[in-house]
C-alpha cells in the first residue's frame, strides 16, 4: 500500500509540473482535434512552410534576374521558371497570411485580430512578431506590384522589386528569433525547426552573394571590353 501511495503521489506531482510548465495546453489540444498538436504547433509548421517556399522563390527570382536558360544549362530541359516564380510567390503569400491567423483559436496564445494585424501590443513577443508583420506587409507589396508591373512600368517595378530583399531580412530575423512556444524562454537554435531555418538562411545568403558577384563580374567585363 505504501508503494502504491508513493507512486500515486509521484504521478500527481508530475502532472502538476506539466500543468505549471504548459498552461492551458489541454484546451489547445482539444480545439485542434489532433493529438499532441496545438494551434501554436500548427502556426510553427505553417511558418516553416512559408520559410521554405520563400527561400525557393528567392532562388528562382535570382535565376530570372541573370536570364538563366535551363535548356543550355546542366538541366538540358526547359523549365517554366517564370511561371514557377509567380505561382510559388502567390502560394507563399497565402501561407504567410495564414501563419498568424492560426493563433486566433489558441487559448494559450491569447491573440486577437488586432494582435495579428498590428502585433506591437501582442501578448507574446511583440517586437519579434512586429518584424514578422513587417515581412508580411512588405511581401504583400512585392506581390501586388509584381502583378501590376505592366501598369507601373517595368523600370519602376524593377526598382520597387528590390524590397524583396527586405522581406528576406525581416523573414529570417522573425523566424530565427521567435520562440516557437511563444514564451519568454531562450530560443533553442539547435531545435529541428531552427536548423531548417538556419539552412534556408545560409542558402539565401549564398545565393544573394553569388548574384552580387555575378553583377560585379559583368560590370568589370563591360568596362574592360574594348
Amino acid at each position: 500500500m505504501k508503494t502504491s501511495h508513493a507512486l500515486a503521489f509521484l504521478g500527481c506531482t508530475h502532472a502538476k509540473q506539466l500543468r505549471l510548465t504548459q498552461p492551458n495546453r489541454g484546451s489547445d489540444l482539444i480545439d485542434t482535434g489532433i493529438p499532441d498538436i496545438t494551434f501554436i504547433d500548427l502556426t510553427s509548421y505553417v511558418g516553416l512552410t512559408a520559410t521554405g517556399l520563400l527561400t525557393l522563390n528567392l532562388l528562382l527570382g535570382l535565376l530570372l534576374s541573370v536570364r538563366h536558360n535551363s535548356v543550355t544549362s546542366w538541366l538540358r530541359r526547359r523549365l517554366p521558371i517564370y511561371n514557377l516564380h509567380n505561382w510559388i510567390g502567390y502560394t507563399a503569400l497565402a501561407v504567410v497570411l495564414l501563419h498568424p491567423v492560426m493563433l486566433l483559436p489558441s487559448a494559450t496564445a491569447r491573440f486577437g485580430w488586432l494582435d495579428v494585424a498590428v502585433p506591437f501590443w501582442a501578448p507574446n513577443q511583440p517586437l519579434i512578431n512586429s518584424i514578422g508583420a513587417l515581412a508580411t506587409y512588405t511581401l504583400l507589396f512585392v506581390v501586388v506590384t509584381s502583378y501590376l508591373r505592366k501598369r507601373i512600368g517595368i523600370g519602376t517595378w524593377k526598382k520597387l522589386h528590390y524590397t524583396a530583399y527586405a522581406v528576406t531580412v525581416a523573414l529570417f530575423a522573425h523566424s530565427l528569433l521567435t520562440n516557437p512556444n511563444l514564451d519568454d524562454k531562450p530560443v533553442d537554435f539547435t531545435d529541428g525547426g531552427k536548423i531548417f531555418i538556419e539552412a534556408c538562411a545560409v542558402i539565401a545568403l549564398a545565393a544573394i552573394s553569388w548574384r552580387v558577384l555575378y553583377s560585379s563580374q559583368r560590370s568589370t567585363l563591360a568596362i574592360t571590353k574594348p
